[in-house]
């Protein structure tokens, strides 16, 4: 019986130590993460002699070689950017420092800087602003009046000239161009003919500002944009038109050769228009309605323009 009894006790000791080894050795498994579950199974498999099948198109260089392409794809957006920042780089360089076109605005030297141009009434600014638009349009800015024309430039002599058409009125000039944006641009204007030489400042052009009266209040019947009348001036246009804005304002052209901005009151029988030269001036003009026509100082008429709005025309 002792006998039997060992056997007993002794087998399901060597059981329960096999059933804890294998758990001790299962949690020491899992608390280990640097196992390799896939080469375990690996090993598993092949003990089996089953073969592990891979896609067609499975490739193990597939994030190396996409770190690569796109390596190789950021340096030509590097080179481009740079290339990019040189040409500005240039660009500016060559605005600052050697630019020689007269192109833009500028202000007899003479008078005062743009910088010290007021834009009030109260205070006078008698400086006249020369302007180079790129399509070779000019124009001399004087107060509220501006005259406007043309130009031509010919720069491939050693002795730069101009040709200036200003209101029926041409002159001719050699030019030069020295400073840089930082110190001041100055633009030399010599006339050899008239024995005469202009300095000219580069500046900006600042809008006068005339005051609208407070009392104003806008008339229908005289707000819009007003145009010579042909059939009522004898069949003879005088490019000659009249904007009468809801704001209180006027634009006054002539020809497109002389453009005048201000301001206008009016009565029954009065358009009191003000602008402004080296000072202020009004403008009285007596207008009566016969039919559709404004009749202006009694002797030209002017149709309301109905194609275009005169507050957008400004």
């Amino acid at each position: 019986m002792d006998e039997n009894k060992d056997f007993f006790d002794s087998e399901p000791k060597t059981e329960n130590n096999e059933i804890d080894s294998t758990f001790t050795s299962n949690d020491e498994n899992v608390s280990d993460n640097s196992v390799d579950f896939e080469g375990v199974f690996s090993e598993e498999l092949a003990e089996t002699g089953i073969q592990q099948v891979q896609p067609d198109n499975y490739r193990t260089d597939v994030g190396a070689a996409a770190v690569k392409k796109k390596r190789f794809l950021q340096t030509p957006i590097i080179i481009s950017l740079v290339c990019v920042i040189v040409v500005l780089l240039a660009f500016l360089v060559f605005k600052c420092f050697f630019n020689t076109s007269v192109v833009g605005t500028w202000v007899i030297e003479n008078s005062s800087t743009a910088d010290e141009a007021t834009t009030s009434s109260s205070e006078i600014d008698s400086n006249y602003y020369y302007t180079f638009d790129e399509d070779g349009t000019a124009s001399v800015t004087f107060g509220t009046i501006k005259y406007v024309g043309n130009y031509a430039v010919n720069s491939e002599n050693d002795t730069k000239t101009m040709i200036l058409n200003i209101v029926n009125s041409s002159q001719e000039f050699e030019y030069s161009i020295s400073g840089n944006i930082f110190t001041g641009r100055t633009l030399t204007l010599k006339n050899s003919t008239y024995n005469t030489e202009f300095s000219l400042k580069s500046a900006s052009l600042k809008p006068f500002d005339l005051k609208v009266d407070e009392k104003f209040k806008p008339n229908e019947k005289i707000i819009g944009r007003w145009k010579d009348s042909e059939s009522y001036n004898g069949g003879n246009s005088l490019n000659y038109t009249y904007e009468f804005n809801s704001d209180g304002t006027v634009l006054i052209n002539q020809n497109d050769q002389l453009i005048v901005n201000g301001v206008y009151t009016y009565t029954d029988n009065t358009i009191s228009v003000k602008y402004y030269a080296d000072q202020e001036y009004t403008m009285d003009l007596i207008y009566e309605f016969k039919n559709d026509i404004m009749v202006i100082n009694g002797f030209i008429g002017f149709e309301r323009d109905t194609g275009s709005s005169s507050d957008e025309i400004r």
